[in-house]
């Protein structure tokens, strides 16, 4: 199976511990003979001398983005996320080459709107990973909310690490297509 794993957390030579948990699950996706691309979004100034790597059936693409991952005071996030998508479907080669089976995204802003679109794009199924601490509560602005909310809705199999998570998915979508995965510790690491 060809898995396109799309998250702005992914480590690099610039910062080794972002997104250790995603550069996991790639591995151990790869470790049971699936090929990995991930596809990590970088805005110019922070992919400075970024170069794509391969370690046995994972490929990893960092590519360059025109404007921040992070909310504008003119554009919302889910526009930029827009955006993005259009970028990586239009002009990445390398995920045209890859064919992919299914499109996976770990966090609902940012790579889980990128990876909505980039999923009806191939027309594949789109895996939602949330793993957001403040998901859903009220302190996020309504179209921050309401961007999630649609991210949720188009996934075809939501995963959550707490109940909570799962209980907010629950809600939104209004069917059983979502599932509890606990969030592990390694307490060797800590």
């Amino acid at each position: 199976m060809r898995i396109l794993i799309i998250t702005e957390a992914y480590p690099s030579e610039r910062n080794p511990h972002s997104g250790i948990f995603v550069e996991k699950l790639a591995r151990k996706l790869a470790e049971r003979e699936n090929d990995i691309l991930v596809v990590s979004p970088r805005s110019y100034r922070s992919n400075l001398g970024l170069k794509p790597r391969t370690e046995g059936r994972v490929k990893v693409l960092y590519p360059s983005v025109p404007i921040p991952l992070t909310r504008t005071k003119r554009k919302s996030h889910f526009e930029i996320s827009r955006s993005i998508a259009a970028l990586i479907c239009h002009r990445a080669a390398a995920v045209e080459r890859f064919m992919p089976d299914v499109v996976y995204a770990h966090f609902a802003l940012g790579s889980g709107a990128i990876a909505s679109k980039v999923a009806n794009r191939f027309l594949v199924p789109f895996v939602l990973m949330l793993g957001e601490s403040r998901l859903g509560d009220n302190g996020h602005a309504d179209v921050l909310r309401n961007a999630q909310v649609e991210v949720i809705k188009n996934a075809n199999r939501v995963l959550c690490v707490s109940q909570k998570l799962k209980r907010f998915a629950e809600s939104v979508r209004g069917d059983q297509k979502v599932t509890y995965v606990p969030n592990g510790v390694d307490l060797t690491r800590f």
